[in-house]
């Protein structure tokens, strides 16, 4: 009769975290499709869906704490010359290059984005102007040197543009400090591209 009794309810045991463990599952993959709406599909960074909310929350956090927050808009230069020369495939490769260098070059607490085309934002928290102008200057640098090689193809000499601006704690939104970058982008570009602004 015991082992009945305990078959019975193992049986049923069996069944309940079976039941848990495909809710864990489809929970899992719930989570991955909702962090997958959130990367760019070529480079793996995040995207501007992921970017927007997370930086109006981090610009009340450094608001609250008095803490520094930075934003570099970054725009590869001469970018429609390499599609239009190369072709898509090689285009696309050369903004997962950069794309790489880019992750391998931040901190943890740093978020980098896909802005869209060949622009992409990042957002540096409890990071002053001045450290991160040289982020993005030492980014520019390695930049410069990597040569890229891929299908026959060879392109050195790869530059971008960006534009840094500093959160103004008082008053400036998030939308506000991101079009502050991408002027500081743009006054770089009509400066003669291949620098950075801030």
């Amino acid at each position: 009769h015991h082992c009945a009794f305990f078959r019975h309810h193992e049986a049923r045991l069996g069944i309940a975290s079976r039941a848990h463990y495909h809710a864990l599952t489809v929970r899992h993959e719930l989570e991955q499709t909702r962090e997958a709406a959130l990367r760019d599909g070529l480079t793996g960074l995040y995207n501007r869906a992921y970017l927007n909310p997370v930086l109006e929350k981090l610009v009340a956090l450094s608001k609250r704490n008095g803490a520094p927050l930075c934003v570099a808009m970054i725009d590869l230069d001469h970018f429609k010359q390499v599609n239009d020369t190369h072709g898509h495939i090689v285009g696309d490769a050369v903004l997962t290059q950069l794309a790489r260098l880019i992750r391998s070059s931040v901190r943890a607490s740093d978020i980098a984005c896909r802005y869209g085309g060949e622009e992409f934002c990042l957002i540096l928290p409890n990071t002053a102007i001045a450290e991160a102008r040289a982020k993005a200057d030492a980014l520019l640098r390695a930049w410069r040197t990597a040569s890229f090689v891929a299908k026959d193809v060879s392109i050195d000499s790869l530059t971008f543009s960006a534009g840094v601006a500093e959160l103004q704690q008082a008053d400036e939104s998030a939308l506000a400090l991101l079009r502050r970058a991408d002027e500081l982008l743009y006054r770089a570009k009509n400066e003669g591209r291949n620098r950075v602004h801030g």
